[in-house]
């Protein structure tokens, strides 16, 4: 190999049954599209839906304040998220989600996309017809074969937008802790309504069966209380 080919960006693909199953690359910006694969200065576009993954290492001002709001701040990653046509959506007030205690609806019925992942964020659980973000516990089972986790306020809530079909879709779920945690990195800050709270995951700490995981999405701050713990809800769907 001479000295131009080894300038080349290298890259490695996985292929099997003509789908790419991973991709390493170096470079500052890069566009995915489905059908083809082509370099140009910079970018690696593999055919139609396309996405912007902006550098991390430019974030050197990792505020998340507003675009125009102060001097020197990196703003591209402001620019992955957009409301979901539609939004808001109606009949976020009649979700009447029921516990013991209280019913829950949403806050409201804006609903936000991140085009990084491609997934749909709800606004917070909040208490019905009151306008106010509440909390729930989280006391949700895995299943030994890999199935979503079931059981618990928060994953009932969710389950509770697929039953009323809200914004026209019933896959609703309670994210995971990566999932809340790439919404930070992805902008959530300054991007979803009402972002301050930890906010329940479905995922379960591997070495203590009682407790799971919750993310601030202001901050990106993690924690682990145990389950039957009253912390915030929003859920996703993709």
């Amino acid at each position: 190999m001479n000295k131009t080919m080894k300038k080349i960006i290298l890259f490695s693909i996985i292929l099997l049954g003509g789908v790419i199953l991973s991709l390493s690359v170096s470079a500052a910006l890069f566009q995915i599209q489905s059908g083809k694969l082509t370099i140009q200065s910079g970018k690696i576009l593999i055919g139609n839906a396309v996405e912007y993954f902006a550098p991390q290492w430019l974030q050197t001002k990792d505020d998340w304040v507003a675009s125009g709001l102060t001097t020197n701040e990196y703003i591209l990653e402001e620019a992955t998220w957009s409301a979901v046509s539609g939004s808001p959506f109606a009949g976020y007030d009649s979700i009447d989600y029921s516990t013991s205690s209280a019913l829950y609806d949403l806050y409201s019925g804006i609903v936000k996309q991140d085009t990084r992942t491609g997934l749909w964020w709800s606004d917070v659980m909040a208490l019905d017809g009151g306008g106010t973000a509440t909390t729930t516990s989280n006391g949700f089972t895995l299943s030994a074969d890999g199935v979503r986790p079931t059981g618990g306020g928060a994953i009932g809530f969710c389950d509770a937008l697929n039953t009323a079909n809200f914004a026209g879709y019933s896959n609703w779920y309670l994210p995971t802790q990566k999932e809340l945690q790439q919404a930070y990195i992805d902008g959530s800050a300054n991007n979803l309504d009402r972002p301050a709270y930890l906010f329940w995951s479905s995922s379960e700490l591997s070495w203590a069966s009682p407790n799971a995981w919750t993310v601030n999405l202001s901050s990106g701050s993690a924690g682990s209380p145990t389950k039957v713990t009253k912390d915030y809800v929003r859920c996703v769907r993709r």
